[in-house]
């Protein structure tokens, strides 16, 4: 996978001058090109002779000329505190990456200490012009405008998805999106189990927040708060994303945890939100298209289609929902 574009300039600058001690935080979600961008980090310092370290040093542990560090918000707040220590010390290079968490102290004090420096990198999901960008280097041709919404739709615009997608030969629509999807899957496996319960619920709806989601997996809600800060920061229940792309992010996610455990999470959410008298029609929709038969749900779609405001189309679509 390239260096995604935000990323290009700085890594173009370290490897001018690799000797020089620079600080660089890059942040993002799954899927956008951290990973990626530290490889160029690490490819410009060895063929420069900089040795890199891939770890925070030890106590009493001299850090070297470079640090280069991927994933760091998996980082404990001792080795992020050390972290720290080295970008505010300025002697050597540290390169960090990570998903953009808002409730790690640790976590926000680093980005914040490499921010003084420099900007942070913050990567996201690829503009269309990108997308045709990185297609055609992919490609080696350039690609049909018609590719590119097919891209757009299938991946979400993230640089791993576009690279799983296109890496095979053939860019017939159902297959990018298999590539696609099967990426995405591969990829939420390394999410550990209460970040994918989290995904499930919150990718449903961009209403939902750490309250619903405590209910639905019936924790606490400061529990609540911090899986959807880890949700949020993977960068997939985004609402910037399509319709159709959170549909498959919502249908990866509900995979990886399995079908027993879909079914409960979205019943639980259903249970709770009729009691909290807050079911809105869009969730109400979801999870109804999503297979999920219920009395009381049946009852809430009909109503919603028989109020005065409701629209023709879309009386129709509820009443479909409701008989399914």
């Amino acid at each position: 996978m390239r260096v995604p574009p935000a990323a290009r300039a700085a890594v173009a600058s370290l490897a001018a001058a690799p000797t020089e001690p620079v600080v660089m935080a890059v942040t993002g979600g799954i899927g956008t090109g951290k990973s990626a961008t530290l490889a160029a980090v690490r490819a410009a310092l060895a063929a420069a002779g900089v040795p890199v370290t891939p770890r925070p040093p030890r106590p009493g542990e001299e850090p070297g000329q470079a640090v280069v560090v991927d994933d760091a918000h998996l980082l404990d707040d001792d080795a992020l505190q050390q972290l720290t220590a080295l970008v505010l010390d300025r002697t050597c290079t540290v390169v960090v990456a990570a998903e953009p968490l808002a409730h790690r102290p640790a976590l926000r004090a680093l980005v914040t200490a490499v921010q003084r420096e420099s900007p942070v990198l913050a990567l996201s999901a690829l503009t269309a012009a990108e997308i045709a960008d990185a297609a055609a280097t992919i490609l080696g041709t350039e690609p049909s405008p018609e590719l590119i919404r097919t891209l757009t739709t299938a991946t979400g615009g993230l640089p791993l998805l576009i690279t799983a997608a296109l890496g095979e030969p053939g860019t017939d629509p159902v297959a990018l999106a298999r590539r696609a999807e099967h990426a995405l899957t591969e990829r939420l496996r390394w999410c550990n189990d209460a970040v994918l319960d989290a995904v499930v619920v919150l990718s449903l709806s961009g209403e939902l927040g750490a309250a619903d989601l405590a209910a639905a997996m019936r924790i606490e809600v400061p529990a609540a708060v911090a899986l959807v800060d880890r949700a949020r920061a993977s960068g997939l229940p985004g609402p910037s994303f399509p319709d159709t792309f959170l549909q498959r992010v919502h249908h990866c996610a509900a995979h990886s945890v399995g079908a027993a455990r879909h079914r409960q999470l979205e019943t639980t959410l259903l249970t709770t939100q009729l009691d909290a008298a807050s079911l809105s029609a869009e969730l109400a929709l979801q999870l109804a298209e999503h297979g999920l038969q219920d009395a009381r749900l049946a009852r809430t779609l009909t109503d919603l289609a028989g109020r005065p405001d409701t629209t023709p189309a879309r009386a129709a679509r509820l009443f479909r929902a409701a008989r399914s």
